[in-house]
């Protein structure tokens, strides 16, 4: 058996399990609303590995202000009840 059979025959698990999880990303991205580089530092990934698996994912592109509005009217929010 050669070097690229045995390859071949077993499926590789991608680094990054949590980037081919678009459950996973669209809760950290559009719910916890967590930026590309959060994302990054809690796999340990870099930032272009998370924008490409958003895009792969479908997700679409929230601007950084818009996020950052929602982040502060969420803090808000919880700290009005």
């Amino acid at each position: 058996m050669t070097t690229s059979q045995t390859h071949s025959q077993s499926p590789r698990r991608p680094r990054f399990p949590e980037l081919y999880d678009s459950e996973w990303l669209k809760e950290r991205y559009c719910v916890e609303l967590l930026a590309p580089r959060e994302i990054a530092e809690i796999l340990g990934c870099h930032e272009t590995s998370v924008h490409n698996a958003l895009r792969r994912a479908g997700v679409l592109k929230i601007p950084a202000l818009m996020r950052s509005a929602l982040r502060k009217a969420r803090r808000d929010a919880e700290g009005g009840l």
